[in-house]
């Protein structure tokens, strides 16, 4: 098959033989006509042609976000068409570009030749310079794409993201992507990838049901950290009871991540994970959200926007000296990485062997490490260390208990014969089987229902909030969204309302100190004291940074600042939230950055 038609009936000519291939269809060049030229044509298999796929991809067509770098996605162009059969779609060719992950283990593969070899190095600092500027334009790409509201991927891979030797990036196979609206799912992903996957991937049916933003927040982290360590992050061998762990996607789902809370259950850690405390701490901190499961939840992994300003921030990140320069392997320690081992580093200044005990006060430096100058006492024998409480394993505790989910501000819920209660990790019952549906805790309070009916409570079993809403939000800043009789307020941990009771159509969690909230189609913010600060005339909006949030009326985007001032005009095309002082955005003059005076300037770059 070469001879096809757009849903224009336009003709397309496409190449005889493939240039990949893929279990949902294959990949062919167009040849002709000449404007389709830098094209490809993704045919789909004959058992992957039906009406839900064409009407997603004429959805995707029609709905197209304005993105500040058209090579960031490449979108879907053109449907295409055999006779009356839909087959499959147009898109951009990433040209000159490689499959992410020739960059994502410990050695560039030889066939790309001596140029990616010098510019992506791990043993040196450009070459970390670069990589940090590939996960910066990944970061960048995905936090256009997540803030229209609309799409999340849920299949972020290296193998879905094309890179060139510059360092841009293109993100393929967005047909396969989920699309969002309001918070619903209208049309599903296609499929995921288990070892990118978050372990909610154990209890959701990808092709069925919806998937939270946040599980593209886990997948990207993942990405991130092939880029710069060299393997995936939950590489490891287990010790018992996690022995027979070998696969990524199990070890996901049992949060055992080297570097994490479980550390002490592995036998193997390979030593490219050293690397990770050579990184930025604010980095360090952003990965742990997303990996270290038994002590935070999705809705705490880092947005692509964080990610996004993180890297920009970021300087220079040392070699990773581990790395055997002469062959480009790792290699591999036996022992995990200890939180603190004084003998060792002491060792290396002549105090080798000798333990010491340190006072709160004064201070000096040996090397990294700070330790007390007024009271070093040298002793013969470790001092006693307070016994930790014991921790049970969440596999010993489902046994006991039915099933137990993760830990969360020292407590997990817990369900039994269709009831939720909650367990610390002892496993001892905080609060018995009583409620039809149950959440984790966030700053003190669980959400939690009965009969259909929504309130909070707290680690004593007292129930904060009555049972007595349609449904509740999860508590940000002291201020949870509630919904009743189809209208959303919002309530402090007392339960008294915020704004003297106003409601509104539609609400968003706070951010920075403010609220997104619809009445009539159009959007407003609050603040914490409940005050709109802006009329609703907005069709559009996001959230606030650096004290001004972009807002769209009209058609047009313009900003404005936390006491409700358009300070720069509705005026643009499109716009993204302010960070380290420029927004970018676009208007006639094509796609540029802004600064908070509305003045044009440069593209920023990342710290050198």
């Amino acid at each position: 098959m070469t001879h096809l038609f757009t849903s224009n009936q336009e003709s397309i000519q496409i190449a005889h033989e493939p240039l990949g291939r893929g279990g949902e269809g294959n990949v062919f060049e167009v040849e002709s006509p000449s404007h389709y030229q830098g094209m490809v044509a993704k045919i789909y298999h004959p058992r992957e042609r039906n009406k839900a796929r064409e009407l997603k991809l004429c959805y995707l067509l029609a709905k197209r976000p304005h993105l500040p770098d058209s090579l960031s996605v490449m979108w879907v162009e053109e449907i295409l068409y055999q006779g009356e059969q839909f087959v499959g779609f147009l898109m951009r060719k990433a040209k000159s570009a490689q499959d992410l992950s020739a960059l994502c283990s410990s050695r560039i593969p030889r066939k790309l030749g001596e140029a990616w070899q010098k510019r992506y190095s791990r043993h040196n600092f450009a070459g970390l310079k670069n990589r940090l500027k590939v996960c910066l334009n990944l970061a960048t790409a995905l936090a256009d794409l997540h803030q229209t509201g609309h799409f999340v991927l849920v299949d972020i891979k290296p193998e879905n993201v094309k890179v060139r030797l510059d360092g841009q990036i293109s993100i393929i196979d967005v047909d396969s992507m989920e699309v969002i609206r309001e918070g619903k799912m209208i049309f599903p992903a296609e499929k995921t990838s288990p070892e990118y996957s978050p372990w909610e991937i154990a209890k959701i049916h990808v092709k069925k049901d919806y998937i939270a933003e946040s599980w593209d927040r886990f997948s990207m982290a993942v990405v991130f950290y092939k880029v710069l360590m060299g393997l995936h992050p939950y590489a490891g061998t287990c010790l018992k009871p996690y022995e027979k762990l070998e696969s990524h996607q199990q070890k996901i789902r049992q949060g055992m991540f080297p570097l994490g809370y479980k550390k002490d259950h592995f036998r193997v850690i390979p030593e490219p994970h050293q690397g990770f405390y050579q990184l930025p701490e604010s980095l360090q901190d952003m990965f742990m959200k997303c990996f270290d499961s038994d002590r935070f939840s999705p809705e705490e992994r880092p947005r692509a926007e964080a990610w996004r300003q993180a890297f920009a921030q970021v300087g220079e990140i040392a070699p990773i000296a581990y790395y055997r320069k002469q062959t480009g392997q790792a290699s591999v320690s036996r022992r995990p990485p200890q939180a603190s081992n004084l003998p060792q580093i002491l060792k290396g200044v002549g105090l080798a062997a000798l333990a010491i005990t340190i006072s709160l006060s004064g201070s000096v430096m040996l090397g990294n490490l700070t330790v007390s100058q007024r009271k070093i006492k040298v002793l013969k024998e470790p001092e006693k260390t307070i016994p930790l409480k014991k921790v049970v394993s969440r596999a010993e505790l489902s046994k006991k208990l039915g099933y137990v989910d993760h830990f969360h501000e020292g407590a997990a819920k817990m369900k039994k014969n269709g009831k939720y209660g909650y367990t610390d990790p002892e496993g001892k019952i905080l609060i018995p089987y009583k409620y039809d549906w149950a959440d984790r805790f966030q700053e003190g309070l669980a959400r939690t229902a009965r009969e259909d009916k929504y309130g909070f409570v707290n680690k004593d079993g007292r129930e904060v909030i009555p049972m007595q809403y349609d449904w509740v939000g999860r508590f940000v800043d002291g201020i949870a969204r509630v919904s009743k009789l189809g209208q959303v307020s919002y309530v402090d941990q007392n339960n008294q309302a915020i704004g003297q009771g106003l409601a509104f159509d539609f609400g968003k969690d706070f951010v920075n100190g403010f609220a997104r909230v619809k009445r009539d189609d159009f959007w407003s913010f609050i603040n914490t004291q409940g005050q709109t600060i802006v009329p609703f005339a907005y069709q559009k909006t996001l959230n606030f940074y650096e004290g001004m949030a972009a807002v769209c009326r009209n058609g047009l985007w313009g900003f404005v600042n936390q006491y409700g001032v358009e300070v720069i005009p509705c005026q643009y095309h499109w716009a993204t939230s302010f960070v380290d002082g420029k927004a970018m955005v676009m208007g006639q003059g094509g796609t540029f950055y802004i600064n908070a005076q509305n003045q044009k300037v440069s593209k920023p770059r990342p710290q050198s």
